[in-house]
């Protein structure tokens, strides 16, 4: 996306912009996916999965919240990532 803006536009600093973001999203992933995204255990084959129901098996939860899937967790991170670089491009790059 990154080289896609720069070579439209040639704006370096939408390059740069959308270059942390990115990788700010990446992070923000990772965060939410590892403490809020919800994890069940199957109790079949204990498998640590996102799935409800594995092996036709109710599975237990252990750790997140039920309402945040990873479905959830990447339309945050992108939201954010989006957000981001969109603060970058129009306050902090437009200074330098």
């Amino acid at each position: 996306m990154a080289t896609m803006f720069y070579i439209i536009n040639f704006d370096v600093r939408g390059f740069f912009s959308i270059i942390l973001g990115s990788v700010f999203g990446c992070f923000v992933d990772t965060f939410l996916g590892d403490l809020v995204q919800v994890k069940y255990i199957c109790q079949k084959c204990e498998i640590i999965t996102e799935k409800e129901i594995h092996c036709d098996m109710k599975c237990k939860k252990v750790s997140g919240l039920k309402v945040i899937d990873n479905c959830n967790v990447n339309l945050i991170s992108n939201i954010m990532s989006g957000v981001f670089s969109l603060i970058l491009y129009v306050w902090v790059f437009q200074v330098l």
